[in-house]
Formats: structure tokens, sequence, C-alpha cells
């Protein structure tokens, strides 16, 4: 009896491995005798010429498929075809209407590069209880009988049209935010900034798909609109409380405005207003926009290998020079400064930055906590910059600056002798020494003779 049960279960065993190996490689993709047909037909189009569309346009469909609500069940491919492209073109013909607040945009899906892939559809409505194993074909055929097999088709926009129709949108509704402005006439005044509404572009698109994608019918959907944050907000500047850092130096001693003169006052304003926010990087030289005449620059003197040239925007250097003494009483960080190649007169040798197109700039980060504002002047004999800010350094703790003359050779005829010089930081608490810092050693070269001016 045992024998014979035993013979029963391995039986029964060796009977389900059968049947799973065949649920399991047809469900694979093991191809029937029908599939095997319908390739060679395919095969046959090829070698006659006619283009592969991986369909047997004569071949009828199954009864009771489905594409959302249009019945194409037992027509013939080239019949379904028809169908779903007149379906199509419906469904691309439907107003699309996106609405911006009050105002409403009206397209088309057609217009937007409407498109779905009809072979791929067709080919899934071909398959549909054709392929795969026994207990998938009894699940679709059954799907099929009772007529609730529907296929949703791959519905898609043009990627570029919707782009440009909803850019479009945006710089039609799109309210730019308004930055608060700061400014000194003897205090500092604050001006009141205002929030905008801006289209989010990639929310909107996002928008637009899955709603044709679901829809059946006209569609209006609302743009993804958010407030628009202003850079510079009242709050912000408002930050901006006292005079951190402050230098000047003079020009035009003779009483008469030259072209040099000129460059101080045209760079000069050009920096003027400039906002600093925390952590943001600057180069003086873009500050002070291109050299050129349509800026307003002239020719005036400046050093080139050892002599003074007259060139354009010459005397820039009196400017960006006159800043750095500020930028170093605010104890901002210097991220790049050269010394001139001789020393000039506005100002002690060791304590200039020269400006020099393309291989010499003023650079430096604002390391503050909270922004700054530069304000410059040039009035004509004297140029002003003070470093506004919010002080956080202590009352009792102060600062200075002293140059130490490290060599100093003098030639006969020169204007200006060699030099070497180290710049120094002092810090003091409650008026005594507590640190001394070197910031960078210089070295001038003498100035050929008959040379005068300065850069």
């Amino acid at each position: 009896m045992r024998k014979r049960n035993r013979w029963i279960v391995l039986s029964f065993c060796f009977l389900a491995a059968l049947f799973l190996a065949s649920c399991s490689s047809e469900e694979i993709g093991e191809p029937t005798e029908e599939w095997k047909q319908w390739k060679s037909r395919q095969e046959e189009r090829v070698k006659n010429g006619i283009p592969e569309t991986g369909l047997d346009e004569s071949q009828v469909l199954a009864g009771g498929i489905y594409v959302d609500e249009l019945y194409i069940g037992e027509k013939t491919v080239a019949e379904a075809r028809q169908m779903l492209e007149n379906y199509k073109n419906d469904c691309g013909s439907i107003e699309l209407t996106v609405r911006w607040q009050d105002q409403e945009f009206k397209t088309t899906p057609n217009d937007l590069g409407f498109s779905w892939d009809l072979d791929e559809l067709l080919k899934r409505a071909v398959r549909l209880g054709q392929l795969g194993g026994p207990l998938r074909q009894y699940r679709d055929q059954k799907d099929l009988e009772l007529g609730t097999l529907r296929m949703e088709p791959i519905k898609g926009l043009n990627e570029e049209t919707l782009a440009a129709f909803v850019e479009d949108m945006a710089s039609q509704k799109d309210v730019a935010p308004v930055n608060a402005d700061i400014d000194f006439t003897g205090k500092l005044v604050v001006s009141e900034s205002q929030t905008g509404l801006a289209t989010n572009q990639e929310a909107t698109k996002d928008v637009i798909r899955e709603a044709v994608k679901e829809s059946y019918g006209n569609i209006a959907v609302d743009a993804v609109i958010e407030v628009a944050q202003p850079k510079y907000s009242t709050e912000l500047l408002q930050q901006i409380e006292t005079d951190i850092g402050s230098a000047f130096s003079t020009y035009n001693d003779t009483g008469k405005r030259k072209d040099r003169d000129i460059n101080v006052e045209v760079s000069a304003n050009n920096i003027n207003g400039v906002i600093v926010l925390p952590g943001e990087s600057v180069s003086v030289s873009d500050l002070m926009k291109p050299r050129t005449a349509e800026n307003g620059y002239r020719t005036g003197s400046q050093y080139e290998n050892g002599q003074v040239v007259d060139a354009i925007g010459g005397g820039i250097c009196q400017t960006s020079s006159t800043l750095y003494n500020a930028l170093l009483r605010a104890e901002l960080q210097i991220d790049e400064r050269y010394p001139h190649s001789m020393v000039v007169s506005y100002l002690t040798p060791g304590k200039d930055a020269a400006i020099a197109d393309g291989y010499k700039d003023l650079c430096f980060t604002n390391n503050q906590e909270t922004p700054i504002y530069i304000w410059g002047n040039a009035d004509g004999s004297k140029v002003s910059f003070i470093i506004f800010g919010k002080e956080t350094r202590p009352e009792n703790r102060s600062i200075d600056f002293e140059v130490e003359k490290l060599y100093e050779k003098s030639y006969e005829g020169g204007n200006s002798p060699e030099l070497d010089v180290a710049l120094w930081k002092i810090v003091k608490v409650d008026g005594v020494e507590t640190e001394r810092i070197k910031m960078h050693t210089d070295h001038y070269e003498p100035s050929i003779p008959d040379s005068s001016g300065d850069s």
C-alpha cells in the first residue's frame, strides 16, 4: 500500500512539473504556431518590397477589444488602424485651456505635437490572447469574452512645442519682483521691495502632459504659479547699518581737470552702489566695466614696463587702490591683489592695488554673515569709498596698517627708487597690541629717467 501511494505522489509531481515547465516556457515568449505563421507573412511582405510594420493588415482582431471607449474588436488591422487614426485626430483636436489666474491660454493637443504609437497599439491588440502561457491566454480570453479588455494608448506631446507654449505664456504673465534699493545721502535709506509671480514651467508642463494623457474631452488646467522673491529684500538690506571701513585719496592737485581725472570719476561711479551678499565674490575690474570710449573712458597716463604711457582708462588704478584700503579696513577677504610695477604718489607703497586688463585685478569676497554696500564718490579732487555693513567687531578692538620698508635703492635720474615693502595689520584690544599679521610683501622697480605720472 505504501509503495502504491509513493508511486501516485511521484506521478502527480511529474505531471505538475511538466505543466509548470510548459507555462514557464510560454510565459517568457515561446511562439505559438499561429505566431510563426504571422512571422512568415511578415517576411513575405518584406520580400515583396512592402515596409515592415510588424503587422498583417488583413488579420482580423479578436472580439471584445476596446481602446479607451472605442471598440475595435472583430475588425481587420487596416480597419482598426483607420478607426484609431480618426480617434487620435479627435483626441488631438479637443480644446486645451491653461488658466493663469484670470487669463486663459487656449490651444489643442495637436498644436502641441500630439502623438501616440499607433503601430505599437495595434501590435498589442493583435497579440491579445495569442501569446504567453496557458494561464495568461486564459485570462486574456475571458477579458475579451466579457468585453472588459481596454487598452490605453500612450499619448505624448512634442517637448519643444510644449516648452515654447509654456515659455510664451510665462513671458506674458510673469511679474518680476522689485528689489529694494539702498542709498547714502548723509544717512542710509532703504526702499521697499516687492515680490513677483513666476510660472513654474516644468511643473506646468507636467500638469499639461498628465491632463492630455488622462482626458477624453476638453481640458482645462491651472498653470503652476509661484511667488518670486526679490534678490534684495527690504529686510535683507536693513541689516546694512553702519560704516565698517572707509578710505580716500586725492587727485587733480593742479585744479585743472584732465582726462585721467575723468577716468577716476567714471570708474568710481561704476562701483558706487554695489551690493555684495554674504559669500559672493567680486572682480573690481568687472565692476569698472570695459575701458572703452563708449563707456566714458578717456586716454590717461598709466605704468607700463617701467615707463609712464598714455592708454585709454589710465588712472583707474587710483580708484581700485583707494577701494582696496577701504576693504582692508572692513576686514573683508581679499582674494586677488597686485602692486604697481613702480611706486605711485597717491598712496603709501604697499597699499596700492593695480588693475591691468587680462592679468591684474582686485578681487574680494564678502566674508560677513550680512550684505555689504559700497558707496563711492569722486568729486573732482578726492576719490572716496565707504563700505557699509553690520558691525560685529568688539568696540574695544581696533586695527591699523603699517608699512615696513625691507629694501630701498635709488638711481640717478630716477623719479622713484627700487623698493621692497611689507604691509602689516596691527590688531589692538583696549589700546594694547594683541596681534600683528603680515598681509603681503611687494617689490617696486625704479622709475626710468624722464618718466612721470601715475597709473
